[in-house]
């Protein structure tokens, strides 16, 4: 999932600013889609109408690794790219009828991988069934997702978090939600309040000389691959929720990204995830 997804942004970045590039980057998501759908990473097929994946595909099946697919599957078809619908509603009804009764997915959420914490894997989940609903067409699966939704957008804003990763996700799953038509008081001062703690965050620690200082710590192989990738989701919450709270927050965050990648990258941030999100961003 991440190269196809980090080919989507790769290719929409160089268009954006008139790279010349032979990389065959439609090929790369082409070949995603396919070891995703029928190839060597496909579902397990559940029931009929649920699908699920797994680290490695169809193995040890689970919501995040769902979520995840779901999520670069939805990028790809809205960049106009071949998806099969059949496996993008399979994977949310999969997803919707996994959801517990408090909103979230935590009891199934076993090891939150790809993940910081079992906040942005619910967080991750709701975006990714939020860019279902907007695909589909099928009215009994849209009241489905609306509804999941809405439970899992109240488990989020009733989860005090400080970290920008968080914080980033936050954003933009409520952003998301907001878009779908969730869009009471309550969705948007949570959502108004998230931007202010991002802003907050932003304005302490602009002028800082060394950004990266921030997140060591970390068990990750890279850590201005964990800076990156809290930077860029940070931004990416501020741009999605720009239209319904006025911010430019997304600006400062974006410099960062830009002073990191002069400093430690020279040819990404740290993972090809966090390079995917960081040209989002």
């Amino acid at each position: 999932t991440s190269p196809m997804v980090a080919s989507i942004y790769v290719k929409k970045y160089c268009e954006q600013n008139n790279i010349t590039t032979t990389i065959n980057f439609d090929d790369m998501v082409n070949r995603g889609i396919d070891r995703l759908t029928t190839g060597i990473r496909k579902p397990a097929v559940i029931s009929e109408n649920e699908y699920a994946w797994g680290l490695w595909g169809a193995s040890y099946p689970n919501p995040i690794h769902t979520a995840y697919v779901l999520y670069g599957l939805t990028t790809a078809k809205m960049e106009g790219y071949n998806v099969d619908m059949k496996y993008i509603e399979n994977g949310a009804r999969y997803l919707v009828n996994l959801q517990d009764s408090d909103g979230s997915w935590n009891s199934k959420i076993y090891t939150p991988y790809y993940m910081r914490d079992r906040f942005s894997c619910n967080a991750l989940i709701t975006i990714s069934l939020a860019q279902t609903y907007n695909l589909t067409t099928n009215e009994t699966l849209k009241q489905e997702i609306l509804n999941a939704t809405n439970k899992s957008v109240r488990y989020l804003i009733s989860q005090d978090v400080s970290s920008l990763y968080d914080l980033g996700f936050k954003a933009w799953a409520l952003a998301e939600a907001y878009k779908m038509g969730i869009n009471d008081s309550e969705v948007k001062n949570a959502l108004n309040e998230t931007i202010k703690d991002i802003e907050n965050w932003a304005n302490e620690h602009e002028n800082d000389v060394n950004v990266i200082s921030l997140f060591r710590g970390t068990t990750s192989y890279s850590v201005y691959g964990v800076a990156s990738e809290s930077i860029a989701v940070a931004s990416i919450g501020c741009q999605k929720s720009k239209d319904i709270i006025n911010n430019s927050e997304y600006t400062a965050l974006n410099s960062m990204l830009i002073d990191i990648y002069s400093r430690y990258g020279g040819s990404g941030w740290g993972s090809t995830k966090s390079t995917g999100l960081a040209l989002m961003a």
